[in-house]
């Protein structure tokens, strides 16, 4: 079996966030998203981020993907616990122009054979969608908290 791991905020879900989950699942059985916290959210993208809540990306990530892990952090630590046949991360992450890489993990050590290697598959883009431009193309807006919402 192989299992497939990848992360992100996947706010405002939309065509590229679905392009990008369907193409990581169609090259593995098993899917895990590791589905980055409100909070860690505005820390690498901004106060105005997300723009929905954690919840309600869930769901449409949960739609395609096998398993939804709430995180925050670097996903690679995060990978070492799970050890997945393959990570898949968005072209725009790629540093050197390759198709793929080898991603050694970090003390990962096989039976007597040294490091284990784990490919890094780059996913490419669908052009004019973005996170960004949808927000910007449609004006949209933070949403209230869960917690906001509940109190209400």
């Amino acid at each position: 079996m192989i299992i497939g791991f990848t992360n992100g905020c996947f706010d405002v879900f939309h065509r590229g966030h679905d392009h990008y989950l369907r193409e990581c699942k169609r090259q593995c059985d098993y899917l895990i998203v590791a589905l980055n916290s409100d909070r860690y959210c505005r820390e690498v993208k901004g106060q105005d981020r997300p723009i929905w809540t954690w919840g309600k990306r869930m769901k449409f990530v949960r739609s395609i993907a096998a398993a939804v892990i709430p995180f925050e952090g670097r996903w690679d630590r995060l990978a070492l616990e799970i050890r997945p046949s393959v990570i898949f991360q968005g072209e725009e992450y790629r540093k050197d122009g390759d198709a793929w890489l080898a991603c050694r993990k970090i003390g990962w050590k096989t039976e007597g054979h040294g490091f284990d290697v784990i490919p890094l598959v780059y996913i490419a883009r669908v052009p004019g969608y973005s996170t960004s431009e949808e927000i910007a193309r449609h004006g949209l807006q933070k949403e209230p908290s869960e917690a906001t919402t509940a109190s209400l």
